[in-house]
């Protein structure tokens, strides 16, 4: 895995300061928006989202450990094999049905706590998350592409 100024905008000379700061971030992945998805070694290997748009200095906590990064994508998957397997329709607002929506979160709540707590998985969460997990990172793949 690499760091983050060893991947993101490397035309960028970042001084010895910022190198620092971000050198305990580990880029697995990123976010539709342009933001690293990475391993922060320097809190329990949790995986958080870092800003690309203020340098790196918001962080949004994701997942505990990739250990439960991957739980959760293996939940997603699963949830939207029942979607499609179902014959359900999506309804006029374009939603996943609340019931397989329930029962992600639920299921993701008994894996890692903290993440749902955290992120308040509501629907959109839960969309941004989906979504997250499936992008591509300056052409590396993403920890997300095991879901296709």
């Amino acid at each position: 895995m690499k760091k983050i100024f060893e991947i993101w905008d490397t035309s960028t000379d970042y001084t010895d300061v910022e190198k620092s700061r971000l050198s305990s971030y580990l880029v697995i992945g990123a976010d539709g928006a342009g933001n690293p998805i990475v391993v922060d070694i320097k809190n329990k290997y949790s995986i958080v989202v870092l800003d690309h748009e203020d340098g790196f200095n918001t962080i949004e906590f994701m997942n505990s450990s990739a250990q439960h990064l991957a739980e959760f994508l293996i939940l997603i998957r699963k949830m939207v094999s029942e979607f499609i397997e179902s014959g359900l329709s999506r309804n006029e607002k374009d939603e996943i049905p609340v019931q397989l929506k329930q029962n992600l979160i639920k299921e993701l709540s008994e894996i890692d706590p903290n993440a749902v707590k955290e992120n308040g998985f509501g629907e959109l969460k839960l969309l941004c998350y989906s979504n997250r997990i499936t992008r591509r990172c300056n052409g590396h793949q993403t920890v997300g592409r095991l879901l296709n």
